[in-house]
């Protein structure tokens, strides 16, 4: 019985128990589709990116490219996948679930991901990896599910500023039908009905536009004075520059939503309080937008 027992060699247990690591229901293609986005999420998220795009180039290849700083959810290993005792013989995303698991868990107490990106990987005939980081260019590649390249230095990369391009061609045998529109139109859905901060739309021939609904210099520096303490009417004054400079009251809303989780309970009240001031429930002089009159009704 033990000589039967054997380790398994990169990310072979995705591949042979697919549904294990995503949802038990649903079409296959879709959950990968979601997986995909998964280091995007964060950086939009995380006020590192505005928007990412994802594309169908053919019906069996789906790329996905953010622009900005690269996510620092690899912190300071961020061009190292192989750290952590990750040998060079596993697969790329492998050698990443360490980190890549803070995706789904890191901003607050909100599951980013309900999926991870190893499962896009895994199912994948090959997978590479573009990163470009203060001008410079890395690349990593797999195949079926094993490490070929590791994040290394590139001459050229088809990304012209800093950000990640991810492209899965993806392994036919997983799957009962190809990606398509539905699929992505599925996919997308799912992932902005987590959070109102989030919202897709199409962007061309088979290439669509998922983005954050506010400024991600906004989304970061308010994260950061709620976090530091700061007062309530700085804060207000902060949100109230960006009503000036256009932020509608629903995309104040959208953004505050989201921060009541990512900051964590201990700043609940403070991001309760600045609701009300974005809905009006508060002195009037201090309302960042007017209240809705109420209006009387006839009972007669």
């Amino acid at each position: 019985m033990a000589q039967e027992i054997r380790t398994l060699q990169g990310l072979e247990a995705l591949r042979r128990r697919p549904r294990m690591y995503g949802r038990p229901e649903g079409p296959l293609v879709d959950q990968v589709i979601e997986a995909a986005t998964c280091l995007g999420l964060k950086a939009i998220l995380g006020g590192c990116a505005k928007r990412m795009w994802l594309s169908l180039p053919t019906p069996w290849t789906l790329e996905v490219e953010h622009r900005g700083r690269f996510p620092d959810l690899l912190g300071p290993t961020r061009l190292d996948f192989g750290r952590h005792g990750a040998g060079p013989d596993l697969a790329l995303a492998e050698s990443a679930l360490i980190v890549l698991w803070a995706c789904k868990h890191a901003i607050g107490t909100q599951e980013v991901c309900e999926i991870s990106l190893p499962l896009a990987t895994a199912l994948s005939e090959t997978c590479e990896i573009q990163v470009r980081l203060d001008g410079q260019s890395h690349v990593a590649a797999c195949t079926g599910g094993l490490l070929t390249r590791r994040l290394s230095p590139a001459e050229h990369t088809t990304l012209s500023d800093d950000g990640v391009r991810l492209k899965f061609h993806l392994d036919r045998s997983f799957f009962d039908h190809a990606a398509d529109d539905d699929a992505m139109a599925r996919a997308l859905n799912r992932v902005t009905s987590r959070t109102r901060i989030l919202a897709w739309a199409p962007a061309g021939d088979h290439r669509w536009r998922l983005e954050s609904r506010v400024d991600p210099g906004l989304l970061t520096s308010i994260r950061e004075q709620i976090r530091e303490g700061m007062p309530l009417l700085t804060l207000r004054d902060t949100l109230a520059d960006h009503r000036d400079g256009g932020m509608r009251q629903d995309e104040a809303m959208a953004l505050l939503e989201w921060l009541r989780v990512d900051v964590g309970p201990q700043h609940e009240d403070t991001v309760l309080d600045l609701m009300d001031l974005v809905c009006g429930f508060c002195t009037p002089k201090w309302a960042l937008w007017p209240r809705p009159p109420v209006r009387d009704t006839d009972e007669a």
